[in-house]
């Protein structure tokens, strides 16, 4: 059989393939689910397509991306035991709620702490970062923005 004639018979070995993909980035770095966005818009797209033929064409089109979520799921699962056993929770930043400060994001201390920030560790990032003065100068709402984020980081 030609390979532009299996479009549908591989359909969905396709996503069980790439739910392990998924599931094995998510391994190394939970926020590798981010790889996943454009799987679920493509998936969205089919099953949507598929209902304008009725609901058992939309079950028979959500079949293979749920079958690569559920593959995903389980090659992810050795990660949520260990959580579960050391922390306690299955999901979850096992951190705990005080790991990331999403009020306060401290963008000066980001960026130009003399341990890890990123202008010391990464000085092309910095020289990079003054595209953004432009970038201010033309668009008042950004620097309105901006400006408020860095009078928050001052003020904690």
């Amino acid at each position: 059989m030609r390979p532009e004639k299996r479009q549908d018979v591989g359909h969905q070995d396709s996503y069980a393939v790439l739910g392990a993909l998924i599931g094995l980035a998510m391994l190394i770095r939970p926020q590798n689910l981010a790889y996943a966005a454009p799987v679920v818009v493509e998936a969205a797209s089919r099953i949507l397509r598929a209902g304008r033929l009725g609901p058992r064409a939309m079950l028979r089109a959500a079949a293979a991306p749920l079958l690569g979520a559920l593959v995903a799921l389980v090659v992810f699962s050795p990660q949520m035991v260990v959580w579960k056993i050391l922390y306690g929770v299955w999901l979850g930043v096992p951190q705990g709620p005080t790991y990331m400060r999403w009020a306060h994001p401290l963008w000066a201390e980001t960026l130009f702490s003399s341990r890890n920030g990123l202008a010391p560790y990464a000085p092309l990032w910095a020289i990079g970062l003054l595209g953004l003065v432009p970038a201010l100068r033309r668009s008042r709402q950004l620097t309105r923005h901006y400006s408020a984020e860095v009078d928050q980081d001052e003020k904690h």
